[in-house]
C-alpha cells in the first residue's frame, strides 16, 4: 500500500488565468547612436495601443504621421531600470528638436516590438 503524500494536491491553473497571468509585455533596450545612451522599448498593453492610434488619427480614416512619430516614443519609452516613462505629451515640442536619426530609431524599435503594421510604420518614415 503506497504512503499518502503530506504535499496538497495540486490542480492544473486554468488555461484562462494562465493567460490573464502570462508577462507578456517585454521591454526591450537599446542603445540610440547620438545619444550614447540605452532606452527601454515597451510592449503597449491593448488599451495602451487603442489610445496610441486614437492620438495619431488624422480624422480622415489614416494617421498623422507627424503624431505616429511622437506618440509612439512618448507611448514606449521607458527608461531600461525602472520602465518608467521617460516622456510625457509636455516633451512633444523638446523632442521635436532633437535628432530625427536618434527619434527614428526608437521609432522603429518601438513599430517592431508592437508588431505594428507595414503600412503604419510606413506613415513613420514619411516623416
Amino acid at each position: 500500500m503506497k504512503a499518502k503524500s503530506d504535499q496538497p494536491k495540486q490542480t492544473a491553473i486554468p488555461l484562462r488565468d494562465r493567460i490573464l497571468q502570462a508577462d507578456d509585455l517585454p521591454v526591450e533596450a537599446i542603445t540610440v547612436k547620438g545619444w550614447n545612451v540605452k532606452v527601454g522599448i515597451k510592449t503597449l498593453t491593448a488599451l495602451e495601443r487603442s489610445d496610441f492610434f486614437t492620438r495619431c488619427s488624422n480624422g480622415r480614416g489614416g494617421y498623422d504621421p507627424d503624431a505616429m512619430l511622437y506618440q509612439i516614443i512618448v507611448s514606449t519609452a521607458v527608461d531600461p531600470d525602472t520602465n518608467e516613462n521617460l516622456f510625457g505629451q509636455d516633451d512633444i515640442e523638446k523632442l521635436k528638436k532633437k535628432s530625427g536619426a536618434a527619434l527614428d530609431s526608437l521609432a522603429k524599435a518601438a513599430m517592431k516590438l508592437n508588431r505594428m503594421t507595414e503600412e503604419q510604420a510606413g506613415e513613420i518614415e514619411k516623416n
